[in-house]
């Protein structure tokens, strides 16, 4: 299981004050509202975070439909190196949002934006909870990376999956990943047949646990995983992949070691095809090419290798026209982006021959 915490993200506090000048809070403190709201408008990261936690405790409505400005108040830092005074401040954050989480507030796209990069967990619940008329623009903004070039993180593969359930209206979005998406073609001459085996690797990571900071509450993280069996927030689910997030205690040990698939797939050549045949298969059809494909020429001779190439780019070509011509059909891309855009075909030779008949001397 991954979960995404930054020890240094945001410079939004005062300088954090001594144990000795802040309020002695447990988490059976009765606060009323206006002391809960006080604490909440500190710029003090501990009764920040107390604040949060009591407001969630207690349900109080009132104290988390500030949360949103307060978050909104604070400017967001590029990432610096680890300190106590930051770590505390991100740990607020952390409070903050959980709080927004399990509350189910509302928390408009800007604010939400302004922490993705930091807080990626956190900004893909609340997004995935607003009305598509809302969220739309941030989701299209995340499909992108800061190049304005297709996005390929985390981020931009749940935007992607997101609305990628309203495709008709956001034709523009379908166009963008049909060019982006890539027919990869891995071919490889040898002198006879040989079957390929599948290869992979495999991580994994544990943390361990600590004690809580003395003065501080429970405070919560949250981690994102795909399509393992176990229950959570349900971020998105499309066509058999489901994005889950988890809530964890930041202090206490975790570990993703034996979990088959850790973390989220980004947004690349093979969730990009999942996208495509989601949509393609909405009506029945069923693509007949793969993002990857492993593929054997056997030499007979110059001319029969380049006659049994162009059939396979030929062959992988009209495979994909026909995939255009069916999104089409749906109309979830305009006749001028049917004919414009097409997943692009990428082509390796590699020969397995020595001496190789494709260096130009035999």
């Amino acid at each position: 299981m991954k979960y995404f915490y930054f020890a240094a993200l945001v410079a939004l506090l005062l300088p954090h004050t001594s144990n000795a000048q802040e309020p002695v809070i447990a988490p059976d403190t009765e606060a009323s509202d206006p002391t809960l709201d006080q604490w909440l408008h500190s710029k003090d990261p501990r009764p920040i975070a107390w604040a949060a936690t009591l407001a969630r405790q207690n349900h109080d409505s009132k104290i988390v439909a500030e949360m949103p400005d307060v978050l909104d108040s604070w400017t967001v830092a590029p990432p610096v190196r680890s300190s106590d005074d930051r770590a505390m401040q991100s740990r607020a954050i952390d409070a903050v949002f959980d709080a927004l989480i399990q509350e189910n507030a509302t928390v408009p796209t800007a604010t939400i934006g302004k922490f993705a990069q930091f807080f990626p967990a956190q900004a893909a619940i609340l997004i995935s909870r607003l009305p598509m008329s809302e969220s739309r623009e941030t989701l299209i903004d995340w499909t992108f990376d800061n190049e304005g070039r297709s996005g390929v993180g985390e981020l931009a593969r749940i935007a992607s999956m997101l609305l990628a359930k309203d495709a008709k209206e956001n034709v523009a979005f379908v166009a963008n990943v049909v060019a982006a998406s890539e027919n990869r073609l891995e071919i490889t001459v040898r002198a006879k047949y040989k079957k390929i085996p599948a290869t992979g690797t495999g991580a994994c990571g544990d943390g361990l646990g600590k004690p809580l900071d003395p003065g501080w509450p429970p405070v919560f993280i949250y981690g994102l995983d795909e399509n393992l069996n176990e229950t959570g927030i349900v971020v998105v689910d499309l066509n058999g992949d489901r994005i889950v997030a988890h809530r964890h205690q930041e202090n206490l040990g975790w570990g993703s070691c034996g979990s088959p698939k850790p973390g989220i797939e980004p947004l690349d050549a093979e969730t990009r095809y999942r996208l495509i045949a989601y949509w393609a298969g909405s009506a029945g059809y069923k693509m007949t090419w793969k993002p990857d494909e492993h593929l054997t020429i056997v030499w007979a001779g110059k001319a029969a290798y380049e006659r049994r190439l162009g059939q396979i780019i030929e062959l992988h070509r009209k495979e994909l026209r026909e995939t255009v011509d069916e999104i089409e059909r749906l109309g979830l891309m305009t006749p001028d982006e049917a004919s414009a855009f097409s997943p692009k075909i990428v082509i390796t030779v590699e020969c397995d021959m020595t001496p190789c008949p494709l260096d130009g001397r035999n």
